[in-house]
């Protein structure tokens, strides 16, 4: 699920960048000088903005994958979380607490 939304996020970037480009290249056809200014400077905004979104997702993709998020069923992952909390409140160690007191 979570590459799905991953994969979803670097998409309307791309779709953003392209509509900011087409933008800012657009303002240059524009005759009255109000618009045109209106036009460049909200194309540049946008190219910006989407170029610094598609920066973050991609390195916020990159650190998901190097903690193994994307190996993982989001179903699996939440099944672990409920057996631990489970654990936690029946009184018995989970595996974490047994792994930091060999330690």
């Amino acid at each position: 699920m979570l590459m799905f939304v991953f994969h979803i996020t670097i998409f309307l970037g791309l779709i953003a960048l392209v509509a900011g480009v087409y933008l800012f290249t657009w303002s240059s056809k524009i005759e009255n000088k109000c618009y045109k200014v209106f036009a460049w400077i909200l194309g540049l905004i946008v190219t910006i903005l989407s170029i610094l979104g598609l920066f973050c997702t991609g390195m916020c993709g990159i650190q998901y994958q190097r903690a193994g998020y994307f190996e993982k069923p989001m179903m699996t992952r939440m099944m672990d979380i409920k057996n631990k909390s489970t654990m936690n409140t029946l009184g018995m160690p989970s595996m974490m607490d047994q792994k930091s007191k060999k330690n």
